[in-house]
């Protein structure tokens, strides 16, 4: 193993004190990895927060179901956090990180949906190739 940019950023053992009984693993994460993924959570729960304030200040409670739609994604990045944390050794977060981000996933896209249907969006059925009926494509062809 090489360590990247030869260890710049790297958290020195000398600050670890558990070093000496366990060394870091090759799949130790450095500061500004950690830093990133710190201020990524952060950043998902400012923008969480900024949904649900829209909620309000455009009256539509929509908005809100967006922030509660993001609680699974938000709970991934969580997960993968605390993974790294224990570098690497708690293998059952890797489905459970996975299950979090399939879910977070669906119910952000069913609060999206949501949010675009109240806003007098409608779902443009005949426009999607493999939804149409064949007289719809006879039509185009003509």
């Amino acid at each position: 193993h090489t360590p990247y940019l030869a260890g710049f950023m790297d958290v020195p053992a000398s600050s670890l004190p558990w070093t000496a009984t366990h060394p870091e693993p090759e799949n130790a994460l450095t500061i500004a990895c950690w830093i990133i993924h710190v201020t990524s959570l952060v950043e998902f729960l400012v923008a969480m927060g900024f949904c649900w304030r829209w909620a309000d200040v455009v009256d539509n409670p929509r908005w809100k179901g967006l922030t509660w739609g993001l609680i699974p994604l938000h709970s991934s990045g969580i997960t993968a956090c605390t993974y790294h944390l224990f570098y690497n050794s708690i293998p059952i977060l890797v489905p459970l990180q996975a299950f979090l981000t399939c879910v977070g996933n669906t119910t952000a896209m069913i609060a999206a949906y949501r949010i675009a249907i109240s806003n007098g969006w409608d779902v443009p059925w005949g426009e999607i190739p493999f939804l149409s009926t064949s007289e719809d494509n006879s039509d185009e062809d003509t």
